[in-house]
């Protein structure tokens, strides 16, 4: 009966393990495709003098415009 609640148990544990390790994995690759979302229109903008470039320049790097 024990072995049963332990082997139960530990079937959850490592569902919920995994679980985790593949939110995180989804997580890691959203951030990634949104660095290099982020460094496209940074590229796009590059050489463009407007009012307007420099502040989503600005707002894409952090800064306050």
């Amino acid at each position: 009966m024990f072995r049963i609640i332990r082997t139960r148990a530990n079937r959850q544990l490592n569902t919920a393990i995994q679980e985790l390790h593949d939110r995180a994995e989804s997580e890691r690759r959203w951030r990634l495709t949104a660095e290099q979302r982020i460094e496209r229109a940074l590229a796009l903008l590059e050489g463009q003098d407007t009012d307007l470039a420099a502040r989503l320049r600005a707002v894409l790097q952090g800064d306050q415009p």
